[in-house]
This record gives C-alpha cells, structure tokens and sequence, in this order.
C-alpha cells in the first residue's frame, strides 16, 4: 500500500503485480484497478501523486500516465526521455499546485497536469516535495 504525494483524503492507492488499485477510504471499496505495461516484479515501486481529482504515476524507465482518481480511466501517457535508471532509487513526484515536479537520476522535471514538460534541469542532487516544499539531498558516495 501507499500514501502517495499529494494524496487525496478518500482514496487509497494499492500497487501488486503490474495491478494499480484503488480504494474507497471512507468505505474500503475498491473502486478501480488498472494494469500497468509492466513486467509482473519491477525493480523499483511506481512513484505516485494524488492532484486535482487526478493520478499519476511514475514507472521506472519514465513512463508517466495520468488516471481518473474516481474511475481509473486513461487521460494521457508520455515516455519522459533522459537519465531514467540511472540511480538505484525510484523517482520521487510531488504536485504543487498545478504542476508536477518529478526527480530521478539527477533530472528534476516540472509538468503541467495536462502532462506537458514545462522545464526540466540536470541537478547532482536528487529532490523531493512534501505539502508545497522541495527538499534536496545528496547521496552519499
């Protein structure tokens, strides 16, 4: 299970086997489950975030889809390119406001929701967002 970035108070996100399920909170329905392009043991978790009745998530390799929070439906894929697989962590996503800001192998990305990059920058640190602020961090050697 997991409580990701951003998340929102009535939904739970669960993650097993290449399935992505959502949860009713409140009631522990399940409201949803979508199968993920993925390889039945991934090296690494998704990375997810919860936005303005959105999902996103965030596979290893840079593969980003946005979901319906409510019913799982597709609203948009992109393959981000770049630096993808380059550090041993999984990719930290945070939304603030109306933008998406991920960080993986020493890539820090900003998209609007709609998924479009609007900047992106190579950093030597690796970043992570919690309720509105960014924090970096260097690993150690």
């Amino acid at each position: 299970m997991t409580h990701p970035s951003g998340a929102s108070a009535s939904t739970l996100l669960t993650f097993y086997e290449g399935s992505l399920t959502a949860v009713d909170l409140p009631t522990g329905a399940q409201r949803w489950t979508f199968e993920l392009p993925v390889k039945k043991r991934l090296a690494r978790m998704p990375t997810m975030a919860i936005a303005a009745g959105r999902v996103f998530v965030c596979l290893e390799k840079g593969e980003l889809f946005c979901l319906a929070e409510q019913t799982g439906a597709p609203l948009w894929r992109q393959q981000l390119e770049g630096s993808w697989g380059r550090s041993a962590h999984e990719a930290l996503m945070g939304v603030f406001g109306h933008h998406l800001v991920l960080s993986q192998g020493g890539v820090l990305r900003c998209l609007d929701l709609d998924g479009r990059v609007l900047w992106e920058q190579e950093r030597e640190v690796s970043a992570m967002g919690v309720d509105g602020v960014m924090v970096e961090y260097r690993e150690s050697p």
